[in-house]
């Protein structure tokens, strides 16, 4: 029989996750949208989306991660991308006491190559927020109450609505013009334990054609200095009074990309950082060639 890996974290990881977020735990009467949007604000704060982790090792030594292995880099505050913050948060917010459930989404036009976060009777009974911690954009849990389209949100540098594929709002899409990025979100695809998440969207661990991060670096989490950014060579950081990322630094050597990674991402260890830029650079000059 399949082993089942429920996404419920344990007393323990609970306050763990807690303690990195320098959050208390919920308290009896507190408002739970509040709550959830200071716990989606400080893990953004803290816990880089990134894929160094993925980069540290050669295309061909690429796997499929345990549950065991996420929570280390989520608890830790390494972080990861979707499908490493994402379960986690969702064990997180479940051992809070929220209805959280994972859902399938596809980015860059890439079907199931996503998970996010629903959340249900939040404040009401059969009331849905879309929560997103772990997409590499500034968000806060979005209220499912349009018709067709949402408001224009705009975050950090990002600036983006949703709206309803169709009629029977099963399937709602992302868009944001600006960055010229798309992700759509598959409500009604849950995923019932990590062995289904990994069923289903593994192969973003090993396929170079199910996501991105096979070719190219990309750090960034949101401080309220403004977000932090190492984009492929290039470090990035936002300007609050334009919203916009301008380049800081043009990154040529290891020792320069390391030392900018422990002044803006102290989490993440010299060894992860260096193998990850190694294996990079030895993949663009691969490209070049």
């Amino acid at each position: 029989m399949q082993s089942s890996t429920p996404f419920l974290l344990s007393e323990q990881e609970t306050q763990q996750f807690l303690n990195l977020l320098q959050l208390e735990k919920l308290k009896e009467g507190e408002c739970k949208l509040k709550y959830l949007e200071a716990l989606v604000q400080k893990t953004q704060e803290v816990i880089p989306f990134q894929n160094l982790f993925l980069l540290q090792h050669k295309f061909e030594q690429r796997n499929q991660l345990s549950f065991q292995e996420i929570k280390k880099l989520v608890l830790t505050g390494t972080g990861g991308y979707c499908l490493v913050i994402s379960p986690v948060f969702c064990g997180l917010l479940q051992s809070l006491g929220y209805q959280a459930s994972l859902i399938c989404g596809s980015c860059r036009g890439i079907p199931k190559n996503h998970a996010a976060i629903l959340v249900n009777n939040l404040l009401e009974n059969e009331d849905k927020y879309l929560v997103e911690v772990s997409i590499g954009f500034k968000n806060k849990p979005l209220k499912i109450d349009f018709d067709k389209k949402s408001e224009l949100y705009n975050y950090s540098f990002g600036q983006f609505y949703f709206e309803w594929q169709n009629d029977q709002k099963q399937i709602l899409n992302r868009i944001d013009e600006k960055n010229q990025f798309f992700c759509q979100y598959s409500l009604n695809i849950t995923f019932k334990d990590y062995e289904d998440l990994l069923f289903n969207e593994g192969n973003v661990y090993t396929d170079v054609n199910k996501s991105p991060f096979h070719k190219f670096l990309r750090i960034i989490r949101f401080p309220s200095s403004g977000a932090v950014c190492i984009r492929d060579n290039q470090l990035l950081i936002e300007n609050l009074s334009t919203n916009k990322l301008e380049i800081k630094d043009t990154i040529n050597s290891i020792d320069q990309f390391n030392r900018h990674i422990q002044e803006l991402f102290p989490q993440i260890d010299k060894q992860m950082s260096t193998l990850a830029y190694k294996n990079f650079q030895l993949s663009q000059n691969l490209v070049q060639n």
